[in-house]
């Protein structure tokens, strides 16, 4: 027989709840490494696709499934910015200590990492995770968020429900909600913020929290 719908209805709410759970887990106590180790609830790295950030890539077209449509806006932004700062990042080590000659086409960044990688697994979870989250982007994004949803007053990335980020990165400025793709988009020019600040495997966070006390992003 099928389904009655409030079975229907409990699945679904019971994935959002198991998602929203493994998302909010990666981003309080992970991000920006590549995956979160769900038993010590540490960041990790993918040896198959050493690219930082790579769980919230590979979850971008997700959020739109999801239709947590703020997140998902959050989420490029962070992305964006992690691009911005490793290629800042990567200009001052080879200015700094003049080792190494850069090729000329290396402009360093997210999607520069010189890394030996699986072609299958970056090809199923960085191209097919940015190609699809554009297209969901492209089809359901528009006028979906405001600018006040994805910044605080003080310009960072808000977090969660709350309306005051503990999250690091942020920009001086933004521009107005993007009316032909439906994406916030941030001003090119980002206040200074030292790489080292982001979580990682070695630096503990002032928002970090345990795996089983995760806040919602709903």
């Amino acid at each position: 027989p099928p389904m009655p719908p409030s079975q229907i209805e409990a699945n679904k709410q019971l994935l959002r709840d198991m998602f929203s759970h493994a998302f909010d887990s990666y981003i309080y106590n992970a991000f920006p490494a590549s995956e979160l180790h769900p038993i010590t609830c540490k960041p990790g790295e993918f040896h198959l696709v050493r690219l930082p950030a790579l769980t919230l890539i590979d979850t971008l077209d997700t959020l739109i499934i999801m239709r947590n449509f703020t997140e998902f806006a959050r989420s490029v932004e962070r992305l964006r910015f992690l691009d911005l700062e490793m290629k800042r990042e990567f200009n001052r080590t080879f200015t700094k200590s003049g080792k190494g000659k850069k090729r000329e086409d290396e402009v360093g960044g997210l999607f520069a990492v010189n890394q030996d990688v699986s072609l299958f697994e970056t090809t199923i979870r960085v191209l097919g995770g940015l190609l699809s989250a554009h297209q969901l982007a492209e089809a359901f994004m528009a006028d979906r968020v405001t600018v006040e949803e994805v910044w605080d007053s003080y310009g960072e990335i808000l977090l969660g429900n709350s309306t005051r980020s503990n999250y690091p990165i942020a920009t001086e400025s933004h521009t107005e909600l993007d009316r032909e793709d439906g994406l916030v988009n941030a001003d090119e020019t980002c206040r200074k913020f030292d790489v080292s600040d982001i979580p990682s495997p070695h630096k503990e966070s002032s928002f970090q929290l345990p795996c089983n006390e995760t806040t919602t992003h709903w």
